[in-house]
């Protein structure tokens, strides 16, 4: 191998890695921007932690959906409260909606609500936080958003 070929080699690698550092530098900054802090400001978000828990499981939900809903704690925990005959009286029992994706089953005293996240119309809505930041939230379709200020 000549000398000129192998600076040509050494090249090729030398900008390789530049190249394929800025993308994952890109990737990060990316991911930092949009989990970590807030509204491009170097302000980080109070609910770091959930915000990427709630992220992780909304993947594992493309991948499994019985996962994704076995991990929800109360779940399990509060299904097994309920005795089994309350069960079969809320199985037969009618549904009735109360607004598009909110169902409610009612029996003697036990009443039920079941919520269809992907049957509501979901509105984007700028909100100020008591920070004084703006952050764009998700409200039912028809809902009045929070009082401002009020997190």
């Amino acid at each position: 191998m000549s000398i000129k070929k192998h600076h040509r080699i050494l090249k090729i690698k030398f900008f390789g890695r530049i190249i394929l550092a800025l993308v994952l530098s890109f990737f990060v900054s990316k991911f930092l921007t949009d989990n970590i802090f807030l509204n491009y400001s170097p302000t980080i978000r109070q609910d770091v932690a959930k915000n990427i828990w709630n992220k992780t499981n909304y993947l594992a939900g493309f991948f499994n959906p019985d996962k994704l809903l076995s991990l929800i704690p109360f779940q399990k925990k509060f299904s097994s409260q309920i005795p089994n005959e309350v069960k079969n009286e809320l199985t037969s029992a009618p549904k009735s909606e109360i607004q598009k994706g909110i169902y409610v089953k009612e029996t003697n005293n036990i009443k039920q609500t079941e919520i269809h996240y992907n049957e509501i119309e979901w509105e984007e809505v700028n909100y100020l936080r008591k920070s004084g930041t703006t952050e764009t939230i998700r409200i039912p379709k028809g809902t009045n958003p929070p009082p401002p200020q009020l997190f």
